[in-house]
């Protein structure tokens, strides 16, 4: 069941497309490491609640999450375009079901989440 807790999930995301031109332009111009791991979690963030609304789920609690350990970037050719994917893992305090996508392309086999 989708839910929020008190307890927070682990879990790793694959190929996980999180910037859009602005975000982009955001992320290369933070000022270093910490403000480039805040946006990831602020986007990180609206993917969860927007993946929620498109099942017809209101997530009323404040979402949390927090990404762990070193995360891997890497340049995937998506529609004849070179975005910046991340593989990462992540907890939230949301239970998310394995295999949904998040993120542009979730529906693509991009942004897969899976329990970490």
């Amino acid at each position: 069941d989708l839910c929020t807790s008190p307890h927070h999930y682990t879990y790793n995301l694959y190929k996980w497309f999180p910037l859009n031109q602005d975000n982009y332009r955001r992320y290369l111009n933070a000022n270093g490491m910490v403000e480039q791991l805040q946006i990831l979690q602020e986007i990180l963030r609206g993917n969860i609640r927007s993946f929620a609304k498109g099942v017809d789920w209101w997530i009323e609690d404040e979402i949390e999450v927090r990404l762990l350990q070193e995360f891997q970037r890497k340049w995937v050719t998506h529609k004849r375009t070179k975005l910046l994917a991340f593989d990462l893992q992540f907890s939230t305090n949301v239970f998310l079901p394995e295999f949904i996508g998040l993120g542009k392309a979730g529906g693509r086999g991009f942004g897969t989440v899976r329990r970490g």
